[in-house]
């Protein structure tokens, strides 16, 4: 599996503790060591709504304090997935704050893994719909493009495909395609996205997380 090696930025804080929509706690990152444990999570409140959800940190950093730089990535990555059988479905997707730690989450999760992932920031909140071609233009001013392959159109998925979570940088996600097995999301941005992301395993559960830096 290809890697991306990270810029680098100083050690993030620990992941925010586990929110009830699946954006938690994850493995470390591929390309990045684990945070560091011991550290106290912030708090976080979650609401949900048909399969998406939409948390937000209720924590803030302590008077004076500066919030943690995130361990992440201007340019793409992408890679393959051991055991993805090219059956998988997306089950639900969740966005979250983790201010505290620098940075907002947006995760996808799947019924099993799929065979490979790519992400890939981008300069402008501008994609292209898979089936028809006709541009799409989120909120924001750059994006982060997301594909799965080896997903499953069959059942299709039949929550939200168009978020609006309205945090620091993460404005908005919209699915952008799920056509002959591959699946597609866009993430707007209120600004250039350096990214974390922690790849999708066999092993329950499944999903893939993009962190993207808020500071």
């Amino acid at each position: 599996m290809h890697r991306i090696p990270t810029r680098a930025w100083a050690p993030a804080a620990a992941v925010a503790a586990t929110l009830a929509a699946g954006c938690g706690s994850s493995p470390a990152p591929a390309g990045s060591t684990a945070p560091a444990s011991g550290t106290a999570a912030p708090a976080a409140t979650t609401s949900s709504t048909g399969g998406a959800a939409v948390a937000t940190s209720t924590a803030g950093a302590a008077p004076g304090a500066t919030a943690a730089s995130l361990p992440c990535s201007g340019a793409p990555v992408e890679g393959t997935v051991t055991g993805g059988s090219g059956t998988a479905r997306v089950t639900g997707v969740a966005a979250a704050s983790h201010e505290s730690a620098g940075y907002d989450r947006f995760v996808i999760r799947l019924s099993a893994a799929p065979t490979s992932y790519r992400v890939i920031p981008q300069g402008t909140p501008d994609f292209f719909e898979d089936a028809s071609g006709r541009p799409v233009t989120l909120e924001g001013t750059a994006g982060v493009r997301i594909s799965l392959q080896g997903v499953a159109g069959t059942p299709a998925y039949a929550g939200p495909t168009d978020l609006h979570p309205g945090l620091a940088q993460l404005r908005e996600a919209r699915q952008t395609g799920a056509l002959e097995g591959v699946v597609s999301w866009g993430l707007g941005l209120a600004g250039p996205g350096c990214v974390r992301v922690m790849a999708p395993a066999a092993a329950a559960p499944t999903q893939l997380v993009v962190d993207v830096a808020s500071h």
